[in-house]
């Protein structure tokens, strides 16, 4: 019979992992209703995917990516990615990766900062995104 051979290995890793955050559901009609997440370390934004699941209703709505701020949305309007979606928009995926960078922020958040993901409630009667942003450590 043969012994039990054991054996070991090391891998180490010097790169850099995104985070994503996935499916941040966004209503169009809502302009106070804001989702946040804070910002685990200092990161640039790389992607953003949206899958429009609902055409805005009767007038076009604007999703906006930006950071925390003290206006009632709790939204920096000149923010990270600003898209404006509409009424004749098929339902599907978006690729804004063009879009990234061209409000006042850049594409850079700060460790600690609260990204928000919200709307200018355009939208009269129907309309929601679902946003996947990645996130690349800098």
């Amino acid at each position: 019979m043969k012994s039990a051979q054991v054996q070991s290995g090391a891998i180490q890793w010097d790169g850099k992992i995104p985070f994503v955050v996935k499916d941040v559901a966004v209503d169009l009609i809502n302009s106070n209703q804001v989702n946040q997440i804070v910002a685990p370390c200092d990161a640039q934004l790389v992607a953003v995917i949206c899958n429009l699941l609902a055409a805005p209703g009767s007038a076009a709505a604007t999703l906006e990516i930006g950071t925390a701020t003290g206006s009632p949305s709790g939204l920096d309007k000149d923010g990270l990615v600003s898209h404006s979606f509409a009424t004749t928009d098929s339902t599907g995926l978006y690729d804004l990766v063009s879009e990234i960078g061209e409000g006042a922020l850049g594409v850079n958040v700060a460790k600690g900062d609260v990204i928000t993901f919200g709307s200018d409630g355009g939208a009269t009667s129907t309309g929601t995104v679902a946003v996947t942003a990645v996130f690349m450590p800098r």
